[in-house]
């Protein structure tokens, strides 16, 4: 229950006592029996003694606070009473509301800022030919204990979760992917590392995966966006067609001074 004795205005009474006893308000000593004290032998405070009169200034002021605390906390709609709606005013929750909202776009722009900055700085090969690669995973499951996942220009993992190495660039020219820094690997004491061999193909598929040395993959990947003119005159030559015709240096500028 709450405390109902004194003012809420009431000053702490003055102290009175000596001797480091409590005293009561005529200046006599407390009583200190045991039924007053509760058998613990410390004297019982009385509602007339210093004690309780400062007990009732404290809980006074204690109250005052509270209610204070409630009210301003509840105009900003950061408290809840018991039995009572969210104290809040329209105005707050629509600033809140806004301020959330402006958070939210902030960390998205970010993010696309971030993105952009890495798509700048990564290099997709000759004019950018493995750019069609970016954001794609490709798997490659032979029946055995493992599968594979080979995500160029990220990472590549092995089935339960193990990473064989994160993006780290081009190896042999332009014609291998490499990865470095996987998962640490018991056997060397290093991170596990991983390599990708570009071929040239009709469609994009993990050709083979080899462990040619504990904790380092080798990957085969098939790509269309491997094949050069080259692969295509050698195809059309096994096909018994001629090469493509290509148009000599110089062609078509001769063609336009001549209009």
């Amino acid at each position: 229950d709450e405390y109902r004795g004194g003012d809420d205005d009431d000053e702490p009474p003055e102290y009175r006592g000596g001797g480091g006893r409590e005293v009561a308000a005529d200046g006599g000593n407390e009583a200190t029996s045991p039924g007053e004290s509760g058998g613990g032998g410390a004297p019982a405070v009385h509602g007339s003694g210093w004690g309780g009169m400062a007990a009732d200034w404290i809980a006074s002021r204690a109250r005052q606070l509270k209610r204070a605390t409630t009210s301003w906390l509840g105009g900003w709609g950061g408290t809840e009473q018991k039995g009572q709606g969210k104290n809040s005013s329209p105005e707050a929750d629509r600033l809140r509301a806004a301020l959330r909202s402006a958070r939210a776009d902030a960390s998205s722009a970010k993010r696309d800022l971030d993105d952009a900055l890495a798509l700048l700085q990564t290099d997709f090969g000759p004019s950018s030919r493995y750019f069609p690669l970016r954001g794609r995973c490709f798997s490659y499951a032979p029946g055995g204990e493992f599968s594979y996942e080979l995500c160029p220009f990220d990472k590549a993992t092995q089935s339960g979760g193990t990473t064989l190495g994160k993006w780290k660039g081009w190896g042999d020219g332009y014609s291998v992917f490499e990865f470095d820094q996987g998962a640490h690997c018991w056997a060397t004491g290093k991170g596990r590392t991983a390599t990708a061999k570009l071929e040239c193909a009709e469609e994009n598929v993990v050709l083979n995966v080899d462990e040619p040395e504990v904790c380092s993959y080798a990957f085969v990947f098939g790509t269309p966006s491997a094949c050069t003119t080259a692969h295509v005159d050698e195809a059309r030559r096994e096909a018994g067609m001629p090469p493509l015709a290509q148009t000599p240096a110089g062609a078509e500028e001769e063609e336009h001074d001549e209009l």
